[in-house]
């Protein structure tokens, strides 16, 4: 998706996990920040995952602002 390192995004998903012994290890996103011509421009992001608060669904979340340089994420 196309970025502005002036302003700042929400990255967030819910997700179910089955027959994995160690959700919060084992199950994780990452965000990872491009320039213009497809360089990444920094280190991957990788948001926190909050714990089952949901009958069985968890949330990945957090709020970014793009480094400069990054046009894509």
């Amino acid at each position: 998706m196309s970025v502005s390192d002036a302003k700042h995004y929400r990255f967030s998903a819910e997700f179910q996990a089955h027959h994995v012994a160690t959700p919060l290890r084992s199950i994780l996103a990452r965000v990872l920040w491009f320039d213009a011509k497809g360089k990444q421009v920094a280190q991957a992001e990788f948001p926190a995952t909050l714990p089952d608060a949901n009958e069985g669904w968890s949330t990945v979340t957090a709020i970014y602002q793009p480094p400069a340089g990054a046009t894509q994420a």
